[in-house]
């Protein structure tokens, strides 16, 4: 089957966001250490590629002085297929993440955050609104219109090996992450960070909550202000690579060293809303024919912030693949943030 390209859907991501770009009144907030001044929390949550360490870009700025706690809900449509002679593979399904995280500064410029997931497979009800938003747009189905609506079907099998098979829901804890930040440079017009997470094997892949593999991930990351600041707009980047355990899916496939990248546009109106549109986008994670098992990936997601007071915020986001088959069909997002 053909890849969808990227191209369009790119430019039509820099289009929205840049058509609301809002007049001279609606000023940038100062900089500064704030809940606005993150990137939205993008990972990939396709079947295999969330059973793995790559992290959430978290921002070049420290977020506020004392804790913050975070509830992060994803609602994930998956329908992709594969069929190679060493490789067979089926995604048809909804995955329901949840993410509860707490972080907190420490000193001058430290950090540190906590990760505790929980996954949900399922049929899930998203089938008929995804198709018909694909038929009234003209984007491709990927063959998701000839499957049964609303059923739940997993299946992994490689070089002769049935690694993950069900049709039934599957629900448990997914792989506790943990991560320290050190700030290298704080200045009002640019930032530097510099991250380290460690992901623990507390997920069951029998159920696709977890690799049972411990990762180790290291990045950085930079927010730019002066860049476009005659539009408002503040640029973020991040890159890093992570260490991949020895986990027990396909460990013969597996890579052990995948990269992974991050560029964010950010535009805030005044101190309470904020329009952002991001890229991210990793590596391959296995050596396979198959994109669906864990492939190079490219997230393309738009989304809003609306911060009623300095204390606390609301995200909601919608992720689409630009890669297609590697990253998951549809993404619905909603994160509250709270300082606590």
């Amino acid at each position: 089957m053909v890849k969808k390209s990227p191209v369009p859907r790119l430019r039509l991501t820099l289009f929205l966001l840049l058509s609301l770009v809002p007049p001279a009144w609606a000023a940038t907030p100062a900089a500064g250490s704030s809940l606005l001044s993150a990137p939205l929390p993008v990972r990939n949550l396709a079947p295999v590629s969330l059973l793995y360490g790559l992290p959430v870009m978290q921002g070049a700025r420290r977020c506020c002085e004392g804790l913050v706690a975070s509830a992060r809900l994803a609602r994930v449509s998956n329908f992709t297929s594969a069929n190679f002679p060493e490789t067979q593979l089926v995604f048809d399904g909804e995955t329901t993440a949840f993410d509860y995280v707490l972080q907190r500064t420490f000193g001058a410029r430290g950090e540190w955050g906590l990760v505790l997931p929980l996954v949900q497979h399922e049929g899930g009800f998203l089938d008929r609104p995804i198709d018909n938003f694909h038929r009234t747009f003209g984007l491709p189905e990927g063959g998701r219109d000839l499957a049964p609506r609303n059923e739940l079907n997993f299946l992994i099998r490689s070089d002769g090996v049935t690694a993950v098979r069900f049709r039934d829901r599957q629900r448990g804890f997914g792989d506790v992450r943990g991560w320290l930040g050190w700030s290298l440079l704080e200045q009002p017009d640019r930032a530097l960070a510099l991250r380290a997470q460690l992901k623990f094997p507390t997920g069951r892949v029998r159920r696709m909550t977890g690799s049972e593999g411990t990762d180790l991930a290291v990045w950085a990351e930079l927010e730019e202000r002066a860049a476009l600041r005659a539009l408002g707009i503040v640029v973020s980047a991040g890159a890093g690579a992570a260490y991949l355990g020895d986990g027990d899916l396909l460990p013969r496939r597996q890579e052990s060293l995948a990269f992974f990248g991050h560029f964010g546009l950010r535009r805030a109106f005044g101190r309470h809303l904020a329009l952002l549109a991001q890229l991210d986008t990793h590596s391959d994670l296995f050596d396979s024919r198959a994109d669906a098992l864990g492939g190079t990936a490219l997230m393309g997601t738009l989304g809003f912030r609306v911060a009623p007071t300095p204390r606390f915020n609301l995200d909601f986001s919608l992720m689409e693949d630009l890669i297609t088959r590697s990253s998951a069909d549809v993404v619905f997002q909603l994160q509250l943030h709270a300082q606590l």
